[in-house]
């Protein structure tokens, strides 16, 4: 048997991974405030030695999972040496020196010391006070001349309280980082202000954002006091408060460097106009896009400019005489009914298509791989051997041609495709590998054969693309807009809870989603409607109260700005998007329900007086809404 954690496999051996340890290791508690900040300080270039090195969890980890190459432990423990020789070896490592010493400071006396054995090993250490089960005596070397020796980047001590006695005095010469593990229970409080002092002597200093627990990161300080992280970026700490204020006089956009305390910081400009950036972390050439605040939400532009915004054609594509085809998830039902009441030309409509089945059933093809499917029946007549699609009532959906002709035509004279995908649990037929549009009917249920999973993102998103190419191949002009439905789960068959089952069904297809928008996007005929985003991100409580359904008047904000961004009336007659905001925001308690009722009369004054009462004062971001309200009041009378 073995135990795995951080991807560090560790053999059970009962001699060593005594009950408490394997309950540590099962739990992932063991090392863990330790092995967490390793990755934001460690290079693979850096040479390291560690004291203490246990069972050799963290230089195995150091090795395998961040690259390091050179690494010698140092271990008291001879029994643990040879356990953290057989750990490094099942992880195919050889590239880590074990060797069975003590370590000294430079008074100490080198020789032979006695190392008290305890169980578990973690209790092991030079201290002979309380029980342990073993004495032996094992070589005491002086640490300055490992350290000239091997020449390391980085110290890690974990040394179960000998750390109070380590540092004074040491030579620590070369080396750029020591990762400590105090034992504060061992050395007390006045051990703990001995270590800080005698490494704060060698120009070393705590550095809090990586420092966990008992795991304290120290950094020698140099003039450049630079912190690197995995990923090689930098970090400029102030060395005083001295204030560096040298920047030459020049045109917003250029690029400019300072001397900062012996050290080039690089600041950039990125706009015209815009206010010179005082930070000199790297932002990229352009101005990220960044999460708004709650007063930034008010505003009915909000969805557009902090949702839609990345995802919206150059150009409206859709008019009264586009062809649109929806299916998929509920949620197309949803886009299907609104255009259809809005008189665009949708599949739903049209008499020539109703016996398909993307018609019919359309919104209850939940996963990509019956959306998949239905254009590979249709468009390349492929054939399926068993009985895959199944009605609400539990009827057989078969494989009738004059169904696949009449769908073949359907998507042969589409202009825009909106396909919704839904979940990515399915029932499959093991002996096929097929996927079925839902479960299995009762009466054709085989167990050895009808069986439950989750798809995986590499799945959906091959499914996704080949849906791409196969439109692109069969109307090579047609548009495709891919949403992700943000009806949840009713149930699962899984283990585990509903919620957390939905949260990663929905993860997987929008990982999927983005993974094949990010390669397709460029071409210009795929785009992502968010949905999604725009139900759980924008409002507080969108579902009715069976949490399934979306309130009617979100739904109806979403449909207008959808038919806003994507739809073309020559008319002018598309709905207000100011109205259909406030509507959302009462339906989803932002405002109070009894503007609800103002704002469907259009009772302009009475909200006018409404705002201005104490109690609007209660409102979040009153004055916002204030701001809102009177503009959406102003705009009946201008239409009036």
């Amino acid at each position: 048997m073995m135990f795995e954690l951080q991807g560090v496999k560790i053999p059970d051996d009962k001699e060593i991974v005594t009950p408490e340890v394997g309950e540590s290791l099962r739990r992932g508690r063991y090392e863990k405030a330790e092995v967490s900040g390793l990755p934001k300080f460690v290079k693979a270039t850096h040479r390291v030695i560690e004291l203490g090195s246990g069972i050799g969890f963290i230089s195995t980890f150091l090795a395998k999972q961040l690259g390091v190459q050179d690494i010698l432990c140092i271990e008291g423990n001879p029994s643990l040496c040879e356990f953290a020789k057989r750990v490094h070896a099942v992880n195919d490592i050889a590239n880590i020196k074990v060797k069975n010493a003590v370590a000294l400071n430079d008074a100490g006396i080198p020789g032979e010391i006695d190392f008290f054995v305890r169980e578990p090993f973690w209790s092991s250490s030079l201290d002979p006070e309380g029980d342990y089960e073993s004495a032996v005596k094992v070589p005491a070397l002086p640490l300055s001349e490992i350290i000239r020796e091997f020449r390391p980047n980085i110290l890690i001590v974990d040394i179960e309280g000998g750390e109070i006695d380590l540092f004074e005095p040491l030579d620590l010469t070369g080396v750029d980082f020591v990762y400590l593990e105090i034992h504060t229970r061992k050395i007390g409080r006045v051990g703990v202000k001995s270590c800080f002092d005698a490494l704060s002597k060698q120009d070393f200093a705590y550095v809090q954002r990586i420092s966990c627990g008992g795991s304290i990161l120290f950094q020698r300080i140099s003039k450049r006091k630079l912190l690197k992280s995995k990923t090689g970026e930098v970090g400029f700490r102030k060395m005083s408060k001295q204030k560096t204020d040298v920047r030459p006089q020049r045109k917003a956009g250029e690029l400019y460097t300072v001397r900062l305390h012996g050290a080039n910081a690089i600041y950039h400009d990125r706009v015209e106009g815009a206010d010179e950036q005082h930070s000199p972390w790297f932002r990229g050439k352009r101005r990220p896009n960044k999460n708004p605040d709650m007063t930034q939400m008010v505003s009915h532009t909000a969805a557009a400019d902090y949702v839609v915004q990345g995802w919206a054609p150059d150009a409206p594509v859709i008019d009264k005489d586009t062809r649109i085809t929806a299916f998929g998830s509920c949620f197309a039902a949803n886009i299907s009914k609104w255009l259809g009441k809005r008189n665009y030309r949708v599949s739903t409509k049209d008499p020539d298509a109703q016996n398909a089945y993307v018609v019919r059933i359309g919104e209850g093809m939940v996963n990509s791989f019956v959306i998949r499917q239905q254009f590979e029946w249709a468009w390349e007549n492929k054939s399926f051997d068993e009985a895959l699609w199944h009605g609400y009532d539990r009827e057989v959906y078969g494989y009738d041609e004059a169904v696949r002709t009449q769908t073949k035509g359907l998507f042969d004279n589409t202009d825009v495709f909106i396909l919704t995908f839904g979940l990515s649990e399915v029932w499959y037929d093991a002996q096929t590998e097929n996927v079925f549009w839902r479960t299995v009917p009762k009466q054709y249920y085989d167990p050895e054969r009808h069986l439950f999973r989750v798809s995986t993102v590499e799945e959906n998103r091959d499914n996704i693309d080949a849906i791409y190419q196969l439109i692109r191949k069969h109307r090579p002009d047609a548009k495709i807009i891919m949403t992700l439905s943000p009806i949840p789960l009713i149930a699962t068959f899984r283990d585990e809870s509903c919620i957390t089952a939905n949260s990663v069904s929905k993860s997987i297809l929008r990982v999927a989603i983005d993974e094949v928008m990010r390669a397709r996007k460029p071409e210009g005929y795929l785009h992502y409607w968010p949905s999604y985003e725009l139900v759980m991100d924008v409002f507080r409580a969108p579902f009715k109260d069976d949490r399934r359904h979306i309130d009617p008047l979100i739904l109806d904000f979403i449909m207008t700005q959808f038919e806003h961004v994507w739809c073309n009336d020559e008319d002018g007659n598309i709905p207000s998007l100011l109205e259909a905001w406030v509507k959302a925001r009462v339906a989803a308690g932002f405002l109070p329900n009894r503007l609800g009722k103002m704002v469907g009369k259009r009772m302009g004054e009475r909200i006018l007086m409404y705002i201005e009462k104490p109690q609007f004062e209660d409102v979040a971001d009153a004055e916002a809404s204030r701001i809102m309200l009177r503009t959406l009041v102003a705009e009946w009378k201008k239409v009036s």
